[in-house]
């Protein structure tokens, strides 16, 4: 198995986090209309995910989807998750070894990743940009940058704009809040924000289930 890295202190982050791992699973299968198990195999197929690849899943929660990427990878690929929460990362090991998935966790925020430049062919990133505060969501485009090696993939699914309902329900298990004047992660601003970076084709689309929105974009890399 892969080093899973620290599980037992807290990561500074100035986005929200969430410390409620098993509570989080029954969340995701309500936001998905329990069918999550289904709606994370859409997430690796659109992402395009095939053997031998390099994954990072950021804000990978329980690990459901990085467990889903990493038998898509087989044994010549690999796949990380990092999470600010300990709960989290705990449980996606427990998880991962259940399901007898070489995997790897680590504890680590979004604004500071722990690993080198050009290291992966695709980044995940799901259900976790609208708990970005402005600030953090140009920090982590930019680390998703930096870790994605020349030709890899961006592929971030969250909450269509105007999804209320949900993103209190998802709200009510932060660790804590911010000011409603506060400016939050809405894709089309990560659209804007990508296309500035210098990723290409950068694109929006629906998703299903319909509440949410999926954008790809590609690191052309310096050359």
């Amino acid at each position: 198995m892969h080093d899973h890295g620290p599980t037992r202190s807290h990561i500074h982050t100035k986005g929200d986090t969430i410390h409620w791992a098993r509570s989080y699973d029954w969340l995701l299968s309500a936001i998905t209309f329990g069918l999550e198990g289904r709606f994370r195999r859409r997430v690796v197929e659109a992402a395009g995910i095939g053997e031998g690849d390099r994954v990072l899943d950021i804000g990978c929660g329980t690990g459901t989807l990085a467990i889903e990427a990493a038998r898509r990878v087989g044994a010549s690929g690999r796949v990380e998750g990092v999470d600010p929460a300990p709960e989290m990362i705990e449980r996606a090991k427990t998880k991962a070894e259940a399901a007898g998935v070489d995997a790897g966790f680590r504890l680590a925020a979004i604004e500071d990743l722990p690993y080198p430049d050009d290291h992966f062919d695709v980044v995940l990133n799901t259900l976790v940009y609208h708990h970005l505060p402005g600030p953090v969501q140009q920090k982590g485009l930019e680390e998703m940058r930096r870790v994605l090696a020349p030709g890899g993939r961006l592929f971030i699914v969250d909450f269509k704009i105007g999804d209320t309902f949900l993103h209190r329900v998802a709200s009510s298990f932060m660790s804590h809040h911010h000011d409603d004047e506060e400016e939050r992660g809405e894709l089309d601003a990560a659209f804007t924000i990508a296309q500035r970076l210098g990723f290409e084709a950068v694109e929006l689309e629906r998703f299903r289930p319909r509440v949410f929105l999926a954008l790809r974009a590609t690191w052309p890399g310096d050359a």
